[in-house]
C-alpha cells in the first residue's frame, strides 16, 4: 500500500458557528453511516439556497483550477479540472457532515499498532512546508504496518503526485517488489 501525503490532518481548522475550531473537535460520537455506493446525487436534492452558494463559489474557483502545480498536468487534464471546478456536484460532494467523526476515528485507530499487520506500506510525505503536527501524523501512518516506511518528497508541498511523480512511482514499485517477498 502506498499513501501519498494522505491528507490525514488532525490539526485542520474550520469555521463552526462562526468560531475557528479543530475539525476533530466537531466529532460528537455519532455513528458514521455506511458509504453510499448507489443512487447518484441528484440536482433536486440540493436545497436552492445551498445551490446558490455553491454556484457562486464555483464561479470563483474555476479561474484557479489550473494554477501551480496543476499547470503541469497535460492540457486535456487541465481542461477537465477546469470543467469539474465549474460543476455544482463537484463541490456538493465535498460537504461531509461526518468528517469530524471520521477523522477522530482514524486518529483513534492509529493509536493501535500495526493495524495492517505485515502489509507492505510506504507513506510518501511532502518535504516542503510540513508543520510539526502534519509530520507527526505522517509518521503515525507508518505505524500501521510492521513493514511501514516513510519517504519524503523533498520538493513537494502537497500534490506530490504532480510535483514529484517519480517518487510516487518508485514507492509503488517498491511496494510491489516487497509484496512478492
Amino acid at each position: 500500500m502506498v499513501l501519498v501525503d494522505s491528507g490525514f490532518e488532525t490539526g485542520v481548522m474550520i469555521l463552526n458557528d462562526g468560531k475557528l475550531v479543530r475539525l476533530t473537535d466537531t466529532a460528537t460520537g455519532r455513528p458514521v453511516p455506511a458509504v453510499k455506493t448507489s443512487g447518484p446525487l441528484r440536482d433536486d436534492q440540493i436545497p436552492p439556497n445551498v445551490r446558490a452558494q455553491i454556484e457562486a463559489s464555483a464561479l470563483q474557483m474555476v479561474p484557479h483550477a489550473t494554477e501551480p502545480p496543476y499547470d503541469k498536468l497535460p492540457a486535456d487534464a487541465q481542461r477537465m479540472r477546469a470543467w469539474a471546478f465549474g460543476q455544482v456536484k463537484h463541490w456538493a460532494t465535498n460537504d461531509n457532515p461526518f468528517e469530524g467523526e471520521e477523522l477522530a476515528s482514524l486518529a483513534a485507530e492509529l493509536k493501535k499498532p500495526y493495524r495492517l499487520g505485515d502489509l507492505p506500506l510506504i507513506v510518501v510525505s511532502r518535504g516542503l512546508d510540513p508543520d510539526d503536527e502534519h509530520s507527526r501524523n505522517q509518521t503515525a501512518l507508518v505505524g500501521l504496518s510492521r513493514r511501514g516506511k516513510q519517504v519524503i518528497a523533498k520538493r513537494s508541498v502537497h500534490e506530490v503526485m504532480i510535483t514529484e511523480p517519480d517518487v510516487v512511482a518508485q514507492a509503488v514499485q517498491d511496494v510491489l517488489t516487497a509484496s512478492r517477498k
